[in-house]
């Protein structure tokens, strides 16, 4: 999801597991990779990109599937920081970081890719 205030877009991914996935820990959570991003126009780099793991509890994840960035009402259960960078990322370096991430998930490498 982009969104746009000033002179920054801002770019979220979520990648979202089937619910049928066997990424559900022992505590009964959906495990999904995140990324946040901030690119400011002016400085033509992203200037922020944390990358993290929100975590669903199974009764609240059917609502999760069923929504947008944009329009879920709730938030994920857990919420576990694994990187921050703050300082220029031109937009390969960006793509690298965010494809590394995402390893494994041929979308998000199609998706960037057109970059």
């Amino acid at each position: 999801m982009w969104t746009r205030k000033a002179r920054e877009k801002t770019v979220q991914i979520e990648e979202l597991v089937p619910a049928n996935s066997s990424r559900c820990n022992t505590t009964d959570r959906f495990l999904n990779r995140y990324v946040h991003s901030i690119w400011r126009m002016d400085q033509t780099a992203f200037t922020h990109a944390d990358g993290a793991i929100r975590a669903y509890s199974k009764d609240c994840y059917g609502l999760r599937l069923g929504s947008d960035l944009r329009n879920y009402p709730g938030k994920a259960s857990a919420y576990r920081k694994l990187f921050r960078i703050d300082g220029p990322l031109d937009v390969g370096e960006w793509s690298d970081l965010v494809s590394m991430f995402f390893f494994g998930n041929e979308l998000v490498v199609e998706y960037l890719e057109a970059m």
